[in-house]
């Protein structure tokens, strides 16, 4: 397919075309599904790793989904303490 310019442009996805510059880029997209692959990889690891540690006194826990949300955003939570606040709701639900 060509344009008035003279430029070709080439369907890639659906019924999209991008032009010059614009191409869909496979290294780019194949990092990011290995970066999406590691970041589970690792939470699945301190997931596991918290499984068996005890929750420490004083661990503030959320009322609800919107108080947690708002706690890791307050308190730049990283991922273990996120894990230790998700089992202490589960455990403080049953």
């Amino acid at each position: 397919m060509g344009n008035k310019s003279g430029t070709e442009v080439s369907p890639v996805r659906g019924d999209v075309e991008f032009g010059y510059g614009d191409e869909y880029d496979d290294e780019e997209e194949n990092v990011k599904l290995l970066f999406g692959e590691r970041l589970a990889r690792d939470f699945y690891t301190i997931l596991n790793e918290v499984s068996t540690q005890e929750i420490p006194d004083g661990l503030k826990i959320p009322d609800s989904f919107k108080h947690l949300v708002s706690d890791m955003k307050n308190n730049h939570y990283d991922a273990k303490t996120f894990a230790l606040v998700l089992r202490a709701i589960s455990k403080t639900d049953r």
